[in-house]
């Protein structure tokens, strides 16, 4: 019986394509929802062990087959093997069953994916081990980043993006560090973690606790994130808008400060335009009450378009006549970026004029302790301080 279920496996993996190994490796590099299994110039997979599990069940086949889920699938001439990618959202989704998958965790440092077993076991155990490491990495930021905040010539306002990994109350001590050196603006919820709440009562709950330990320490609240990134949100929008709306009603009931982020998509892009979205989805009472709205736009992930921005800002004007406006979200995400690059790109933003009366800046380097930690003879940190001056 276990010979036929191991040769039944072998004849799924046989059935999805072979990867085109230089693209795939460059991607996991670029998005951002792998970020957690990456380290320097290496990443973590999961090589599925075809002699130790049984025939995938047909969703998870039907998701690796059409890369819903992401693997490495090798050459038709080479040793069958099968590499998983998991993103944080794939491994909380009830959707998917994979965490009961028996793998070999393994670090790959190029594109041939020949990789160095580390560990073997459950999918489920082993991610759940580099979560942990990450929130605890996470929850004490070491003098480095505290130094590097310190020293710029202004108090800057600090995005801190929580996991939903992580207890509100257990980031006290982090927000209490970072509130001494600058303003926080907290965000309860990324857009990729948006669909695994999932009812209005779970969303406004993460912010009913996020409020009652960390109020003292945040000065604006990101009610949401990219609230238009349909693609990677992958629920309905106006499910999205209810959840969103019922933060934001919390908040100002507390008489706090609010922000929301929407990415910007170059024309024709996206079945419908970021403007047009925000029109059709956010309540007229949050349209003229909401404190910021912010843009996200990262050029490397749409070939380096350039936004006409002094259009986008006034018509955003024209949506959100109250609010301030601002980059929410910038960087250098390609895997080929340099110093040179980022440099370049940190003055195109942070030197962009005041396109309309409530233009404010913003722009929130996605990739800042990467970047600029450590700080000292760092001269991607010494370009950003400059632009602040």
């Amino acid at each position: 019986m276990l010979k036929i279920k191991i040769l039944q496996l072998k004849k799924q993996i046989k059935k999805i394509q072979p990867s085109v190994k230089d693209s795939l490796y460059m991607y996991l590099f670029e998005n951002r929802e792998f970020k957690f299994l990456t380290k320097n110039k290496s990443i973590t997979g999961f090589e599925l062990d075809l002699d130790n599990n049984d025939v995938l069940h047909g969703l998870v086949f039907i998701a690796f087959k059409k890369q819903s889920i992401i693997v490495y699938k090798n050459d038709t001439d080479e040793e069958l093997k099968l590499i998983i990618f998991p993103t944080e959202s794939i491994l909380v989704s009830d959707k998917f069953d994979i965490k009961n998958l028996n793998v070999r965790q393994c670090i790959y440092s190029d594109s041939s994916f020949n990789g160095r077993v580390v560990k073997t076991g459950k999918l489920g155990k082993l991610t759940n081990e580099i979560l942990s490491t990450k929130v605890e990495n996470f929850e004490l930021p070491d003098f480095d980043i505290i130094a590097g905040i310190e020293n710029l010539p202004v108090k800057p306002i600090v995005r801190i993006v929580m996991s939903k990994d992580i207890k509100p109350k257990d980031y006290v001590l982090l927000f209490k560090k970072i509130h001494k050196v600058a303003y926080i603006m907290a965000q309860p919820v990324d857009s990729f973690e948006m669909s695994s709440y999932k009812n209005v009562e779970s969303y406004r709950k993460r912010f009913e606790d996020s409020y009652k330990y960390l109020k003292n320490y945040v000065d604006i609240w990101e009610i949401g994130n990219e609230v238009n990134g349909e693609e990677w949100i992958k629920e309905s929008p106006k499910f999205t808008a209810k959840k969103i709306y019922s933060a934001y009603k919390f908040i100002k009931s507390k008489n706090g400060i609010t922000a929301l982020t929407s990415y910007y998509f170059p024309p024709e892009e996206n079945k419908i335009s970021m403007e047009n979205w925000l029109i059709k989805y956010i309540p007229n009472d949050m349209k003229s009450g909401l404190d910021y709205v912010f843009i996200s736009y990262y050029e490397d992930d749409n070939e380096g378009f350039q936004p006409k921005w002094k259009d986008i800002f006034i018509n955003l004007e024209k949506i959100f006549p109250s609010s301030k406006l601002g980059i929410g979200e910038c960087g250098n995400s390609a895997q080929n970026a340099t110093e040179k690059s980022k440099i370049k790109m940190i003055n195109h933003y942070y030197s962009m004029p005041k396109y309309t009366t409530n233009y404010i800046g913003g722009y929130f380097w996605w990739y800042w302790v990467q970047d600029c930690i450590p700080y000292k003879n760092n001269e991607v940190w010494l370009e950003l301080s400059n632009n602040m001056k």
